[in-house]
């Protein structure tokens, strides 16, 4: 065979084999195109996090769908109009109703980002994304002093949703598409569904969550206590690295450049959850952090004042105390007898509804139609000039409060104990 012929033999060889592959690559991508086409519409059709909201999802798994997570609170401003923006960790989420008439009710355009387990970086990125899209008249802002713990950095889920700054739109909505995030969460819808679980947050983010017939609000809570006094993003220790000022700063000065009012709320703790501040060593952390926030609040004032005569004041409420209704002591069951349900309480760590709606009208001046206002005797408004008579308040108040209660003050410092000896030992095991 001459030289000319083998190469013409060679070249219409390649040829065909090239063309072999052709139906292979075809089908290949046509099998791909059918997965991916499938998962996403697998997900489209269950919507775990109402991103889509066809007729079809919002028929069948609206009810169950899971709104605690980030990714879905962020679809939940994505589909508002959010005029009174609430902020805040789950204590927020589950207490405070942004349809409440003090803030403008339901056209008031009140959405709830409260998050579960947040921190102040987390909620200064809810509140960025939503400086940057939404129509904001009012900021309320909870604090809890876990949210400036260094050692509770992002959930998980974060990074997933539209709060994370460094993830660009077309990326996470793929995510909402084809992630396996994306497909756990369709799972846990139907699972849900199948369930009958309906314990999701309404359109505006809140979760009106109540407790079931039979509730152990005692075991519960000691359940709550004990996990507080132990995981390093609670008490078991807490770090105050200083980073999440200047983030709350930041809220202050932002507001006050835009006009946005901004009012800051330390939401009701149950006495209960005071005296593990108490007994963790954590109370005059709990003081010095109360004192930064009114000196923060009193400043930004003066500026304000400073360049607009009657402008916006911050009001900084604190709802935080060992008496009053959030000393509801805890039921006991006697052999043969029902519970006893609480009245303003979840367990230790969360309000009710109820006990919001009252917080949300001492704050605002407005109650819900039929009830009746409540008293000065829940939340006192602090300021440079009240918050050492307010501090001595309530140390005095934790007196009462053991003197009254001396087993459940007592059970409080055996679960501390115990964690105690949990970490030395833990300590020892890896030393």
């Amino acid at each position: 065979m001459s030289e000319h012929a083998g190469i013409t033999s060679g070249r219409a060889s390649g040829t065909a084999l090239a063309r072999t592959h052709a139906p292979f690559v075809a089908a290949l991508l046509a099998l791909s195109l059918l997965v991916f086409g499938g998962i996403a519409a697998f997900n489209v059709a269950v919507d775990p996090f109402r991103a889509f909201r066809t007729e079809f999802s919002e028929k069948r798994f609206a009810s169950a769908w899971v709104g605690t997570r980030r990714v879905s609170k962020g679809e939940v401003l994505r589909h508002s109009e959010c005029r009174v923006l609430l902020l805040g960790t789950s204590r927020v989420e589950r207490g405070f109703d942004p349809a409440h008439p003090g803030f403008g009710g339901v056209a008031g355009g009140g959405c709830n980002m409260g998050l579960g387990a947040t921190n102040l970086w987390e909620g200064l990125r809810v509140f960025r994304y939503a400086v940057r899209h939404e129509p904001l008249e009012h900021v309320v802002l909870g604090l809890d002093m876990l949210m400036f713990n260094a050692n509770r950095q992002f959930e998980w889920d974060f990074r997933q949703s539209i709060f994370n700054e460094s993830r660009r739109y077309p990326d996470y909505r793929l995510g909402t598409l084809l992630s396996r995030y994306a497909i756990d969460s369709s799972r846990k819808v139907i699972e849900r569904s199948r369930m009958s679980v309906t314990d999701a947050n309404d359109d505006r983010g809140f979760l009106a969550r109540g407790v079931h017939s039979g509730f152990d609000y005692r075991g519960e809570s000691v359940k709550l206590l004990r996990g507080f006094m132990t995981n390093p993003k609670s008490y078991g220790p807490y770090v105050d690295d200083g980073s999440r000022w200047a983030m709350l700063d930041e809220i202050l000065r932002t507001c006050r450049e835009r006009g946005i009012r901004l009012t800051i709320v330390l939401p009701p703790s149950h006495a209960l959850d005071m005296e593990m501040l108490w007994v963790s060593g954590n109370w005059g952390a709990f003081e010095v952090w109360k004192r930064r926030i009114v000196e923060m609040a009193d400043a930004e004032n003066a500026r304000a004042s400073e360049e607009a005569a009657g402008a916006w004041r911050v009001p900084v409420w604190d709802f935080t105390t060992h008496a009053g209704r959030n000393a509801e002591e805890l039921p006991r069951r006697a052999e043969g007898e029902q519970w006893r349900a609480m009245r303003d309480w979840l367990e230790t760590s969360h309000f009710t509804k109820e006990y919001g709606d009252d917080v949300i009208a001492r704050m605002t001046g407005v109650q819900r139609e039929g009830r009746e206002m409540p008293g000065e005797d829940i939340g006192v408004r602090l300021t440079g000039e009240n918050i050492e008579a307010h501090l001595a308040r309530l140390r005095s108040d934790r007196g009462w409060f053991v003197r009254a209660f001396p087993t459940d003050a007592r059970m409080v410092r055996n679960l501390w104990e115990q964690a105690k000896r949990a970490r030395r030992e833990s300590a020892a095991e890896g030393g």
